[in-house]
C-alpha cells in the first residue's frame, strides 16, 4: 500500500512537472536578431567557406534558450548560394541582449562565389535563408521553421577580398 501511494505522488508530480513544461513551451517568444558587429572570414577550402559572425541577439523570455547545430538554405537576390551550418550550440540568455560569437561554415552551390563578386559590388542587397533551426529549452527540443529576408550592404559578400 505504502509504494503504491509513492508511485502515486511521482505520477502527479511527472503530471504536473510536465503541464508546466507544456506551458512553458507554448508561451516562447522568438529571440530577436539586433545588429551583426563583425562577420570573420577564417578559411576556404574548395567550395565551403568557415566564417564567425559576432551578434547581439535579445531573447525576451525567462529561460535560457539553446539552439543546436542546425543549418538553413542562403540565397543572394532570389539565387541559391549554398547550405549555412552552424557549427556550435549557443546559449541564448535569459531577458537580455546577447552579444555571441557564431561560429559558421556555408556550403556552396556551384557558381556561387562569381554570384558573390557580382553583387558585392551593389549597395544594398536582399539575402533570404529558410529552413528549420533546432532549438531546446529546459529538456524539451524543437525544430522551429525560419524565413528570414533582410537587406544588407554588398560589402557583406565582400569578406576576405582587399579593396
Amino acid at each position: 500500500m505504502n509504494a503504491s501511494r509513492t508511485f502515486r505522488c511521482y505520477l502527479y508530480l511527472l503530471t504536473g512537472l510536465s503541464l508546466f513544461l507544456m506551458h512553458s513551451c507554448a508561451s516562447v517568444k522568438m529571440p530577436e536578431f539586433v545588429r551583426t558587429e563583425h562577420v570573420k572570414l577564417s578559411k576556404i577550402e574548395g567550395k565551403t567557406v568557415y566564417l564567425s559572425a559576432d551578434l547581439v541577439v535579445k531573447n525576451p523570455n525567462h529561460f535560457n534558450i539553446v539552439i543546436k547545430p542546425s543549418h538553413v538554405t542562403f540565397h543572394v537576390e532570389n539565387h541559391t548560394m549554398g547550405e549555412v551550418y552552424l557549427d556550435e550550440k549557443l546559449t541564448l540568455k535569459s531577458n537580455r541582449e546577447s552579444f555571441i560569437t557564431v561560429p559558421f561554415h556555408i556550403a556552396l552551390e556551384d557558381g556561387a562565389m562569381l554570384t558573390a563578386l557580382k553583387y558585392a559590388l551593389k549597395d544594398s542587397i536582399t539575402i533570404r535563408m529558410h529552413g528549420e533551426i533546432k532549438g531546446s529549452v529546459l529538456l524539451l527540443s524543437k525544430k522551429v521553421p525560419v524565413n528570414q529576408t533582410q537587406r544588407v550592404s554588398g560589402n557583406l559578400l565582400k569578406m576576405g577580398l582587399k579593396n
